[in-house]
């Protein structure tokens, strides 16, 4: 199983890298392992089983989990490459290549 979830990680990513920014792809896919170990830990305090039904919502939740931070990703690209001051940028995207 961590196997797999290791492989879908690492396609996610390249998946990621070949559309959008390396930077990018890297706090978009970041997103998803704390997704997962936070859905864990919620499920184990809530006495709640893994089937197919809280399955499903995991896929669901983590689609809409990379979705977001795409958007957001990108979000933060435009505007360090408006040349926006660090000040108001985030702090990762101040970096000039």
């Amino acid at each position: 199983m961590v196997d797999n979830g290791l492989q879908g990680l690492f396609l996610i990513l390249l998946t990621l890298v070949v559309f959008l920014d390396r930077r990018v792809a890297f706090w978009a896919a970041t997103g998803l392992p704390v997704t997962f170990l936070g859905t864990f830990l919620m499920m184990s305090l809530m006495g709640v089983s893994l089937n197919l039904v809280s399955l499903m919502g995991l896929i669901i939740v983590l689609s809409i989990d990379v979705d977001e931070a795409i958007v957001m990703g990108e979000n933060v690209y435009r505007h360090m490459e408006e040349g926006e001051p660090s000040r108001t940028s985030p702090p990762f995207t101040d970096r000039k290549r």
